[in-house]
């Protein structure tokens, strides 16, 4: 347990080519834990109200070998964090 339940956060979210792949994100928004990929799982302890940071997420802590949606397989994905709030 990282006793956290939730993130309030815009994230541009970017493959290693520069691609965006989900603008969706880039909008400040409650995101709940459960719903993040592991390397966020990782990250989120890291994270503080106010704050912000580049998250740098090798596939093996994201969708691995397996693609999702415009996310090739194997990529790395880094993400441009800006933290509203954290719960």
């Amino acid at each position: 347990d990282i006793g956290v339940t939730g993130i309030q956060t815009c994230a541009l979210p970017i493959l290693m080519d520069d691609t965006v792949f989900d603008q969706a994100t880039s909008a400040t928004a409650f995101y709940p834990v459960s719903g993040f990929i592991v390397g966020w799982q990782y990250a989120l302890p890291l994270l503080n109200k106010g704050g912000s940071l580049r998250l740098l997420i090798p596939s093996s802590l994201a969708y691995g070998c397996v693609g999702v949606g415009s996310i090739p397989a194997n990529s790395v994905l880094y993400f441009d964090v800006q933290v509203a709030d954290v719960q």
